[in-house]
């Protein structure tokens, strides 16, 4: 019989050497965790269409939260008729186009710098002179898992949020950074504030939500994340929480929440020629540690 999944099942589950193995999850019907026999895992949801089984396959491998969220989408979708027949040459594939772009709107960057001791993820919210443009994360750690939320509002440019999950060095524990960039319309960063709170609030794993908020003042975003997660703010004194614009700093736009499986140990806005060259906001730095 079928069992619910938790995270913590999802990311014990060991793969089996000689073949692939299907885990459903009673907390979505349709929706299977698969692991590959090298230990790769994704998600899939398996369903009807025209009473023949079909199967479409999860982007990345998102969180159980997220994946049972985009299951649904996918089976109503399908229920809605927005699929098309998934047969490939007598083969069960993905569904066509209408429903794949529903799901994930999602551009694969290849422009940036990768090294042995550094990995690289980008997700693009838009095509900038023929390349992606949007969010991403380089970190030396491994990453096990990432997925793009799309935050775009109506006819407003689009944004995304850009979720990724590392296992740090000599640690069980696997830690969600959530890499944002709002809009600077108002109504547009009220509606992203809500939709974003519905992507990281979750179980109690540790994560990191970071990014540039373009809140000019104390206004919703910022009420809603310091209410449901703790702030990590730079000193305010001196103005030392400003970050932009980089030159002459007036504005405190990029901001760093966090939950409580983790500990802030210290957190600051660094200014060197070198930032001031790689971008019109000064970076900020902050070192955490897992709560255990």
């Amino acid at each position: 019989m079928a069992k619910k999944l938790t995270p913590i099942s999802v990311e014990k589950a060991k793969p089996n050497s000689t073949k692939r193995i299907e885990i459903p999850d009673a907390g979505k019907p349709g929706l299977y965790l698969v692991i590959q026999p090298s230990g790769t895992k994704s998600w899939a949801v398996r369903y009807r269409l025209n009473g023949k089984p079909a199967k479409f396959t999860l982007d990345g491998f998102p969180s159980l939260a997220t994946a049972r969220k985009l299951a649904q989408e996918a089976l109503d979708k399908v229920a809605e008729g927005g699929a098309t027949p998934p047969w490939r040459n007598g083969r069960l594939g993905r569904p066509g186009r209408t429903l794949r772009r529903t799901i994930s709107r999602r551009w694969r960057a290849s422009s940036l710098p990768s090294t042995r001791s550094q990995t690289r993820h980008a997700r693009g919210s838009r095509r900038l002179r023929g390349s992606a443009y949007g969010n991403a994360v380089l970190t030396r750690l491994p990453i096990v898992a990432e997925h793009n939320h799309d935050l775009t509002c109506r006819r407003y440019e689009p944004r995304g949020c850009l979720e990724v999950i590392i296992k740090p060095n000599n640690s069980e524990t696997a830690v969600q950074i959530f890499n944002v960039h709002l809009g600077t319309g108002f109504f547009e960063r009220r509606y992203q504030a809500h939709r974003l709170l519905e992507v990281i609030v979750g179980d109690s794993s540790p994560r990191v939500v970071l990014g540039d908020f373009n809140e000019w003042t104390r206004g919703l975003t910022t009420k809603l994340f310091s209410h449901h997660l703790n702030s990590a703010e730079p000193e305010q004194r001196a103005g030392k929480a400003r970050t932009y614009p980089g030159v002459f700093p007036l504005l405190h736009l990029d901001h760093v929440y966090y939950n409580s499986s983790l500990k802030l140990d210290r957190i600051s806005v660094h200014r060197s020629r070198l930032a001031l060259a790689a971008s019109d906001h000064l970076p900020i730095v902050a070192d955490f540690t897992i709560d255990s």
